[in-house]
């Protein structure tokens, strides 16, 4: 993880975090369940949860298991359950 900003009270389990990425405050990553990726389920169907270059995820935000966030990703607003995605 080069380049990467994590501020203060976040927690993150199980997740790929891709370069000149910052994480908003009291963020939670990989939280819940289970739950097939409704994006491409034969690529992504571990626990892991993947941050694509260049995000920027705002603070009080969770974000579930088997997730994918793609790349310059800077506008959401919201929480993205367990197999969601952001692309």
């Amino acid at each position: 993880m080069n380049k990467v900003i994590i501020r203060k009270g976040t927690y993150i389990d199980k997740a790929i975090v891709c370069e000149n990425t910052e994480i908003g405050e009291n963020v939670n990553i990989g939280l819940g369940e289970f739950k097939e990726n409704q994006f491409n389920s034969k690529i992504y169907n571990t626990d892991i949860t993947l941050i694509g270059f260049n995000v920027k995820i705002p603070s009080n935000i969770n974000i579930g298991k088997n997730v994918i966030i793609g790349n310059y990703i800077s506008e959401f607003t919201g929480d993205i359950p367990s197999g969601g995605y952001i692309i």
